[in-house]
């Protein structure tokens, strides 16, 4: 597996108006990261290089030793198939 940094730069112009770039400060720290795993070592290798947080379905917090894991790594956990009000209750 390779992981590479890229940094995306999206005009919100149409957003924040035409002079954002001009007031906006840079961030000190990147505040999302977008992956598609496709095995069980993707996430180690992500926590080591990126240093992330997850979030996870809620039902990995039932599993032996991984919810434990899952708790410690301060994942979100999303129950599929929540109403609206549920899933936005798991950010506020």
């Amino acid at each position: 597996m390779r992981t590479k940094k890229i940094k995306v730069d999206f005009d919100y112009s149409a957003y924040l108006g035409s002079n954002y770039r001009e007031t906006t400060q840079e961030p000190k720290y990147i505040s999302t990261y977008v992956t598609n795993h496709s095995s069980w070592l993707d996430v180690p290798i992500l926590i080591s290089n990126f240093k992330p947080a997850f979030a996870s379905k809620a039902t990995y917090r039932k599993f032996p030793i991984f919810g434990i894991i899952v708790e410690a790594l301060g994942c979100i956990f999303i129950s599929r198939g929540a109403s609206l009000e549920e899933r936005d209750n798991i950010v506020n």
